[in-house]
């Protein structure tokens, strides 16, 4: 229209249209804008006068935005953007389809993997039900990871000051609109407000971002006042916009026991190292009651030192695996998944199997394992603490006391 509107003083007033064309739509009449010295009189018979020839500029120009090969717009059955920039509307019979001048910018649709399935969290948004871990990876393969596992489809990430990757995880993401991407880091026990407010806004300013989606507590470690500390600090954070959620990881039933008991909100958001061996059900089973998602934490010692428990349960997960042809650790986030919980699988970039695992980790298959399969993985329930595992996501190895110190039972 605009185009129409410049053109209209330099056009020839009359041009001969065929009696079987009609413009649509048909506008009210506008202002003719002309310069001095333009004396152009419309004719009142069969011919187009320079208002309608506008008219037919403005229909055209919507035709070819209309047909233009690289909007994702023309024609489908697909919704229109909720606030379309510069519409044109043209009707055909009784149809009318909405092109805009933002699909010819914008690449395709499809150019990116679907997002996975999510997990509404108490604080009115939801969390891919998938993301990627950090944990254990290297920093100088954060970028390369961060950038397979988002043309795989993440749009989830988890890290932690601890880990020691939240600047290059930034700078993995920082040419990517905020709002498509959630984020959460973890940060530890803090003796007073201050040192909580300081400590989140360094893994702000990390990763370069204004806010992140969950602000953890890595681990109960610090005793009851740091933990109660921290977490009301994170809740006034959480007011004050530097994130939208709080959770805590590492958590034992008894921590979360003693937030209720202080009459605190509880958390949004709980992580926790949980496998078939290690399902720690009392923790699952409060949090499903009291409306607080469980995020799984990664797995991958169970194919170390635990070796799958035993070659019965070896054979089983192998069998499983087979049967839809995935591999192990695709089962595994299979089983998280259908669970309930939110998984985070980890993977690095050495090795093509390794890099070839971000992408089957997050597309896993869209089919259900049958009730057999999963009662079949549920029943290698061994109570595995943590010490067993030899982790040490949120403590030292000088805080594990032997093979049965778990650190959901600290003090």
């Amino acid at each position: 229209i605009c185009i129409g509107s410049l053109l209209e003083p330099f056009l020839p007033a009359h041009i001969p249209l065929p009696p079987h064309i009609h413009l649509i739509p048909r506008f009210p009449p506008v202002p003719s804008f002309r310069p001095s010295g333009f004396n152009l009189t419309p004719n009142s018979n069969s011919h187009i006068t320079m208002r309608t020839t506008f008219h037919l500029i403005s229909f055209l120009f919507a035709i070819a935005l209309h047909t233009h090969p690289s909007s994702s717009l023309a024609p489908s059955n697909q919704t229109p953007p909720h606030n379309p920039s510069r519409r044109s509307v043209i009707k055909t019979g009784s149809t009318v389809t909405v092109s805009t001048f933002s699909s010819l910018l914008l690449p395709p649709q499809n150019a990116v993997a679907a997002p996975a399935a999510t997990l509404a969290l108490k604080s009115d948004y939801a969390l891919p039900q998938i993301g990627f871990g950090l944990y254990k990876t290297a920093k100088e393969e954060v970028v390369e990871a961060a950038s397979l596992a988002l043309k795989a489809g993440v749009r989830y990430f988890d890290t932690a000051q601890s880990y020691g990757t939240e600047a290059e995880l930034g700078s993995a993401l920082k040419d990517m609109e905020r709002r498509k991407f959630f984020v959460s880091t973890k940060i530890a026990t803090q003796q007073n407000g201050g040192y909580v407010r300081s400590a989140l806004k360094k893994s702000l300013k990390n990763l370069q971002m204004s806010y992140v989606d969950v602000a953890f507590i890595h681990s109960p470690i610090g005793g009851f006042d740091k933990r109660l500390i921290t977490f009301s600090a994170l809740r006034a954070l959480q007011e004050e916009g530097f994130t939208r959620s709080v959770g805590v990881a590492n958590y034992g039933l008894k921590h979360l026991k003693e937030i209720e008991k202080e009459g605190l909100e509880l958390p949004d958001v709980v992580a926790l190292e949980i496998s078939p061996y290690n399902q720690h059900r009392d923790v699952v089973d409060y949090c499903n009651s009291k409306n607080i998602k469980v995020v799984c934490e990664s797995w991958s010692k169970l194919s170390g030192k635990f070796n799958w428990g035993s070659d019965e349960n070896f054979r089983a997960i192998n069998e499983i695996s087979t049967s839809h042809s995935i591999s192990k650790a695709q089962l595994l986030t299979m089983w998280a998944v259908q669970s309930g919980f939110i998984a985070l699988p980890r993977s690095g970039v050495k090795s093509e199997v390794e890099r070839k695992a971000i992408d089957e980790n997050f597309n896993v298959p869209s089919e259900k394992l049958t009730d057999e399969e999963m009662n079949i993985l549920n029943g290698f329930e061994r109570n595995l603490p943590t010490g067993a595992l030899g982790r040490t996501d949120g403590w030292t190895a000088d805080d594990i006391k032997g093979e049965n110190w778990d650190i959901t039972t600290v003090i």
